[in-house]
């Protein structure tokens, strides 16, 4: 699942679930991020954020890809950029 916010000039997004414990390497998170007609591909690596510019008012849609190594889980919203989603 993913909790996004906005931000100043943006929204930002954050990926669960998450470890708790350090080093903890094993989750990685890899994000596509479409703004209106365009689509970006971020990997954050074991960060579980992810910022992103878009205008207030611009369809967003976010899919976020949870791998432990063995498995991947996907999520995907669906919002208008500026509104907060759960």
């Amino acid at each position: 699942m993913m909790v996004c916010d906005p931000v100043n000039g943006g929204m930002m997004c954050e990926g669960w679930a998450q470890e708790v414990n350090q080093p903890g390497h094993l989750l990685s998170y890899s994000w596509s991020v479409r703004v209106g007609y365009g689509t970006t591909v971020y990997n954050t690596g074991h960060d579980p954020y992810v910022g992103f510019v878009c205008n207030q008012g611009q369809s967003v849609t976010v899919t976020m890809t949870l791998s432990n190594g063995s498995f991947n889980g996907t999520s995907t919203q669906h919002f208008t950029c500026g509104n907060e989603t759960q």
